[in-house]
């Protein structure tokens, strides 16, 4: 009977062992993926603070564009009203003149 309890017993040690090692493959695995999970959450957030910051250059851009326009008209109005006035003012000054 003692031989039995020997081979109980050191099969109990073997299969506690092999369960030691499974259980430290786990842990491994887990905090590999833990960390991989990190890695991806922070890459995402890395991701959304630059798609924010595009929106904001690209909203700067259209808002620049916009008044650039706005401008550009001013201008071209002007430009057309001071021709106004001055080809009113050559004939006023023609039909003056007659």
């Amino acid at each position: 009977m003692p031989a039995t309890i020997d081979r109980n017993a050191n099969d109990h040690e073997k299969l506690s062992l092999k369960l030691d090692v499974i259980h430290e493959d786990i842990k491994r695995v887990l905090d590999e993926v833990s960390n991989k999970y990190d890695s991806l959450k922070d890459e995402l957030n890395e991701q959304r603070i630059a798609r924010v910051k595009l929106e904001g250059r690209m909203d700067l851009i259209q808002k620049t564009s916009n008044e650039n326009e706005a401008l550009w008209k001013k201008v071209i109005y002007s430009g057309i009203g001071f021709a106004v006035v001055g080809v009113l003012a050559g004939l006023a000054k023609i039909g003056g003149a007659w």
